[in-house]
């Protein structure tokens, strides 16, 4: 059985969430953004009064999305575009952003634990957080 990507600790009244995939540098797998989804959930049901987010290991505290071609997401998306098809694509960027969004309205602060490099992507550049514009 594979280990849980995305673990949920309860400390009291603080929820834990601790992105657990170091060895991708913690970047979200299929798995990961369904698990997440999940986590909304159970949030909004607990007595939760905050959520400390951190990720595992040393290197980064995440990477993002991973765009690895032995991805199953990222060879979707290749497949798709090849034959010109849109809808797994809309379909993907669909259930991401319900995932993350349901996460991200949870009413409670979100706090990051930032344990290492973060990455983010725009414009097609991808750089550590604090690194320029």
């Amino acid at each position: 059985m594979d280990r849980e990507l995305i673990r949920l600790e309860r400390k009291g009244h603080v929820a834990v969430l601790t992105i657990d995939r170091p060895e991708r540098k913690n970047a979200f797998n299929d798995a990961m953004f369904a698990r997440i989804g999940t986590v909304a959930r159970e949030l909004r049901a607990g007595a939760t009064r905050a959520v400390v987010i951190t990720g595992a290991g040393e290197a980064a505290f995440s990477a993002g999305f991973d765009v690895n071609p032995d991805n199953p997401m990222v060879d979707n998306i290749i497949k798709a575009m090849s034959t010109g098809d849109r809808e797994p694509s809309k379909r993907l960027i669909r259930d991401i952003r319900r995932a993350i969004d349901a996460f991200v309205t949870v009413p409670v602060p979100l706090i990051a634990a930032v344990n290492g490099l973060a990455y983010g992507g725009a414009r097609g550049e991808v750089r550590p957080a604090g690194h320029g514009p």
